[in-house]
């Protein structure tokens, strides 16, 4: 399985964006996911092939604070789009 993460530029959360950027300035340079992390808040989209990735990058977004907009479903800082 694949997945394309991609930035909602719809959805701006201030909250959220400067508290993924400042935890993943925080992560060792080796951390697999601070790459991912970071080129996904350069280049706005990343595409995820290792499933255990997929997951820590999943539970990374949605515990940060203004994730989700919960006054309008579906209003994310972040899309996932299952590629296969």
């Amino acid at each position: 399985m694949s997945v394309k993460v991609m930035v909602n530029w719809e959805y701006s959360a201030e909250e959220f964006w400067n508290e993924f950027n400042r935890l993943a300035y925080a992560m060792t340079e080796e951390d697999e996911l601070r790459g991912v992390i970071i080129s996904l808040a350069h280049y706005g989209e990343v595409e995820l092939y290792n499933p255990d990735i997929i997951q820590a990058f999943d539970k990374f977004v949605h515990n940060i604070p203004g994730f989700t907009d919960s006054s309008e479903e579906g209003k994310e800082a972040i899309i996932f789009q299952q590629l296969n």
